[in-house]
């Protein structure tokens, strides 16, 4: 430690700032503050320079949590630096980390036999990382993470700054998990992740540069973790290549997925799909162009997508984009599917793909509407358990008025028998429901005779009277 009159000027001038660094704030934990300055070389900067830090208080690693902040530190340089972690001990518990100023790229990184980072809670308040401060420039920040402690702990990540945040270099572990509400920037998670805690985006950009490893539904690593991925908002996007997501999604409010990027491919979430909510529509908005938008932006769920019954509907917004979305699994959500879009086959309906509607009281059913290109190709299936039984009953399944519809040779009705006119029909006892496909309805077309409705009533009659008799 540097003697006490190095740092007389500093506390004359800006009294309280020195023993405020080493005070514990209202959660209880020591924030370590790095000095006001601009670093302008490629010389790595070292953490246990007591020099660099206010007050000349390096970070403690140890059980205490703490803060660190580097909001005062601009750098402005054309190449990389690097800010290494070479403080030795057992592990930072870290519960709020702020973000400098960075004008090209920076790099937070911890050294061999450094004391690695880890995001703990205080009081039952979730840690974070704080990106405010962004250069007018392009902006990097690289972040050496380990762990996110304990099951329930979520890891923060929020901000103004519009640079690049890149969670990247060691593999993210821990119990905890990660919620991105960033409006500004954008994420980067290229590394095999495998924090098992829900990965969140709220708000912000996250991009895609791998998939994940092992089985759909219990993946063992991948850039989002090995948790359920909740969208709510934001937008997701790969870069490089065709990224898969074996990921449990919870679809809980609107995203983007794509952007105006001719670099960015397709996304294939390829595990379960919960739409979250009752009675809710949930859009998911298309953002390709450029030269590889007609054969390699695609959005594709090959898993099944479930609403539990509670009438959730998808709509895809994919407006004058090259964005096309497949569906291959077996989908139960019961609400409306709606596709806008001027892209060739928009929508498809894959060959291992189904769809459910059910059908209740005349002209009450879900079905598929908009204005988009849609291609037929899977098995439609419906609940009839509710449905009408009158002569006449109809309901329109697929809006053919507003889409642009074509029936592959897969396309198939479950239960249903096909004929040559291109209807489809299926007797339930003595009620006749068939679908036409120019029109894209389902009618009732047949029902009991009147001779059989009258003998059918009088027998029920008759046994009721016999009933009363028997149990007087």
């Amino acid at each position: 430690m540097k003697p006490i009159r190095r740092f007389l000027p500093l506390l004359l001038a800006a009294p309280g700032l020195a023993l405020s660094l080493l005070c514990a704030n209202a959660q209880g934990q020591t924030t370590y503050t790095w000095i006001t300055e601009t670093h302008t070389t490629d010389n790595p900067v070292y953490w246990d320079d007591d020099e660099k830090w206010v007050g000349g208080a390096v970070p403690a690693p140890g059980a205490s949590a703490i803060n660190l902040d580097f909001s005062n530190l601009t750098v402005n340089r054309s190449g990389a630096t690097y800010f290494r972690n070479n403080v030795s001990g057992s592990a930072f518990n870290v519960f709020q980390w702020k973000l400098a100023d960075a004008a090209t790229s920076m790099v937070y990184t911890v050294d061999s036999g450094a004391a690695p980072i880890h995001f703990v809670q205080v009081g039952g308040v979730n840690p974070s990382i704080v990106h405010d401060k962004g250069s007018a420039l392009q902006q990097f920040q690289f972040i050496s993470l380990s762990n996110i402690v304990g099951t329930g702990t979520v890891l923060q990540i929020t901000g103004a700054a519009t640079g690049r945040l890149n969670l990247s270099t060691v593999t993210l572990s821990g119990e905890g998990g990660i919620r991105i509400n960033k409006p500004g920037g954008d994420i980067l998670l290229r590394e095999t992740n495998s924090f098992a805690g829900d990965f969140t985006l709220a708000a912000g950009v996250v991009t895609l540069t791998s998939s994940t490893t092992g089985p759909v539904n219990g993946v063992t690593t991948g850039p989002l973790g090995k948790g359920t991925v909740v969208l709510s908002g934001g937008m997701l996007r790969a870069s490089g290549a065709e990224r898969n997501l074996g990921n449990r999604v919870q679809i809980e409010g609107d995203f983007q997925a794509g952007d105006a990027s001719a670099n960015n491919k397709n996304i294939v979430f390829e595990g379960d799909t919960l739409l979250a909510g009752t009675g809710v529509t949930r859009t998911i908005t298309g953002g390709f162009t450029g030269a590889n938008a007609v054969d390699q932006n695609t959005v594709s769920f090959t898993g099944a997508i479930t609403d539990g019954g509670n009438a959730n509907g998808l709509a895809f917004a994919l407006g004058t984009s090259a964005t096309r979305v497949i569906l291959s699994g077996a989908n139960t959500y019961t609400g409306d599917t709606t596709v806008n879009g001027t892209a060739a086959s928009s929508f498809t309906l894959a060959e291992t793909g189904s769809l459910r509607f059910t059908i209740g009281a005349n002209g009450e059913n879900n079905r598929i509407t908009g204005n988009g290109v849609v291609q037929l190709d899977g098995t439609f299936t419906f609940d009839l358990t509710g449905a009408g039984v009158a002569p006449g009953d109809e309901w329109n399944l697929v809006d053919v008025a507003t889409l642009s519809v074509a029936y592959g040779n897969t396309f198939n009705l479950a239960d249903f028998t096909s004929h040559p006119d291109d209807t489809w029909s299926k007797t339930d006892g003595t009620i006749t429901y068939t679908f036409f496909e120019n029109t894209g309805t389902l009618q009732v077309t047949a029902v009991p005779e009147p001779s059989a409705v009258a003998l059918l009533v009088g027998g029920l009659a008759a046994a009721a009277v016999l009933l009363r008799r028997r149990t007087v």
